[in-house]
């Protein structure tokens, strides 16, 4: 689901931008932005992750994205300010799904059966990578639906934060020990 949910705002975030009536200018610089700030997404957390859980901090790091898409994302529109916070918040943290999502399999498999596991994991990955783009672009439809299509978004994203919920208490507990 996350991956699924993570795809959508780099694919669609400037053609947002341009049908809100930004220059292609802009529009294409916030997805540099939303680029730039993945790199701090990608590394950061596995500090933190050493610390608090790796669980914990993908579920943190989902939530927050959540509450970005559903919260600046969904309303932005016209509004610069809300877009480039948008863009800043949620490329920040989406990259966690790329840098911790392989360690979080690897924490709940035994290690011999780690590569069967990862290939599974990212065997499913892939359809939802196929169709991630495919399906938000029907929703979206000719009538340029962007509230249904973030609305996408942001239910892929809450409902892969309550799986990572799930996955952490069924592999490590119910307790917020580090996880």
């Amino acid at each position: 689901m996350i991956d699924l949910a993570v795809v959508l705002p780099p694919a669609y975030l400037t053609s947002y931008t341009l049908h809100h009536g930004f220059s292609s200018t802009l529009s294409y610089q916030l997805l540099a932005f939303l680029n730039a700030t993945t790199v701090i997404g990608r590394g950061l957390p596995g500090f933190i992750a050493d610390r608090w859980g790796r669980f914990n901090v993908m579920i943190v790091s989902s939530v927050i994205s959540t509450i970005m898409i559903l919260s600046l994302w969904m309303f932005a529109e016209n509004n610069l300010a809300i877009l480039v916070t948008f863009t800043v918040f949620f490329g920040t943290f989406s990259g966690t799904a790329y840098s911790l999502t392989p360690v979080c399999i690897a924490q709940i498999c035994e290690q011999e059966n780690y590569a069967t596991r990862y290939g599974t994991a990212y065997g499913l990955v892939s359809f939802a990578t196929l169709i991630g783009n495919p399906l938000a672009g029907a929703i979206l439809g000719p009538e340029k639906n962007y509230k249904a299509l973030v609305g996408l978004c942001g239910t892929a994203y809450g409902t892969s934060a309550v799986l990572f919920v799930l996955a952490r208490g069924k592999g490590g507990g119910w307790k917020l020990t580090v996880f």
